[in-house]
């Protein structure tokens, strides 16, 4: 898990390196959070109800440059938060979260903009479980959690230094499936706030238009061969607690949309030692391979690619006495991201999961073309 928190923090201290050589403004943002705790499980219905509350700083910088713009379709703002959560729940407690973050604005006149935003972190979490003194937490067991971030908002700019910013948000912290129980804490709620610009913004002087550029389907078509490997911690009444290893390949072809979106279609073959286990115990002949077909969305920059894919499985010989999540679900949703070594080699991690449950975190290398 750490090694992945650390390819994280360097993917977006590489934007922000790559940013730094454009023109910026800095920007200063406090916002006010309410939301509701999603019991997805349960497992964690104990925590039905609760409603999280909380605030956020950010300190950013935002692009003016039009030639960043006219590559990305969008002025981008890469900056640092640094929020408080109390989970209103004694069985949750609070968290703070320090994350890293990149917001591409999008113009819609001289007062309006709309955003969307992603960030990763880390969190510390005041009350994990505990198997003796608090048995009641089946949601998060360590004190240290990845973070992640993603909201949708809009801003209006009162006068040229403040504006203010409203958003809707889906909060999550989670270990990764590195420890047991690992159900996450998912947040979704809105936000409200107001952004300081010290030298002021120049959105009339903000081009709104796209640059031109030929027709994404005149672009040709690529492909990426990867091969794949995960830690996976299990935990069941039968089969005992351990952690397995998982391999397999994947296989995509995709299109430039642009010079910063690509969409993809793919498969992946998996080899689930989890289903090995299950097998082995209950002495079953079924496969302990899973075959998923994938569709997907990159989001690429100069060094670093990040991909959001989500997949149907076509194939898992299993039994679904056990109703763990791949035997359940037929959906999976895959998140990567990669660094570029060379014009064709790349390496990365990425996250696997069935809905809102984590299945495993996974070291990748492939090659593209």
């Amino acid at each position: 898990m750490l090694k992945s928190l650390l390819t994280f923090i360097i993917f977006f201290t590489s934007i922000a390196v790559v940013f730094a050589q454009y023109k910026t403004e800095k920007v200063w943002g406090a916002k006010f959070h309410y939301g509701s705790i999603f019991a997805h499980s349960d497992f964690v219905q104990n925590t039905k109800g609760a409603n999280p509350h909380g605030f956020e700083i950010e300190f950013a910088s935002q692009s003016t440059d039009s030639s960043l713009k006219s590559k990305y379709g969008s002025y981008l703002r890469t900056g640092w938060s640094l929020s408080y959560f109390d989970f209103n729940t004694p069985i949750l407690g609070n968290t703070v979260n320090l994350g890293y973050y990149i917001q591409p604005q999008f113009i819609i006149n001289n007062h309006w903009q709309w955003y969307y935003k992603a960030g990763i972190g880390l969190g510390y979490l005041s009350s994990p479980f505990d198997s003796v003194s608090h048995p009641e937490n089946q949601t998060y067991s360590l004190h240290i959690n990845a973070f992640l971030q993603f909201s949708a908002g809009i801003n209006y700019h009162i006068n040229k230094q403040y504006s203010i910013t409203a958003a809707a948000n889906f909060l999550h912290n989670s270990n990764g499936c590195i420890n047991s129980p690992n159900r996450g804490v998912n947040y979704p709620g809105i936000s409200v706030g107001i952004e300081y610009q010290p030298n002021g913004n120049n959105w009339k002087n903000y081009n709104p238009g796209r640059s031109s550029a030929r027709h994404w389907y005149k672009n040709p078509l690529h492909g990426e061969v990867a091969t794949f490997v995960g830690i996976k911690h299990i935990q069941n009444t039968f089969y005992g607690e351990k952690n397995t290893i998982n391999y397999g390949v994947k296989a995509k072809v995709f299109k430039e949309y642009n010079s910063f979106n690509t969409f993809s279609v793919g498969a992946a073959v998996c080899y689930d030692n989890e289903l090995k286990a299950m097998n082995t115990y209950n002495n079953y002949s079924y496969s302990n391979y899973l075959v998923a077909v994938m569709i997907g969305h990159e989001f690429v920059f100069p060094h670093w690619i990040f991909s959001q894919e989500i997949g149907y499985y076509i194939y898992k010989d299993v039994n679904d006495v056990e109703q763990r999540f791949a035997h359940v679900y037929p959906f999976l949703h895959h998140w990567q991201f990669s660094y570029k070594i060379d014009n064709h080699w790349l390496i990365g991690t990425g996250l696997k999961a069935h809905l809102q449950f984590a299945d495993f975190v996974d070291l990748h290398m492939g090659y593209r073309w």
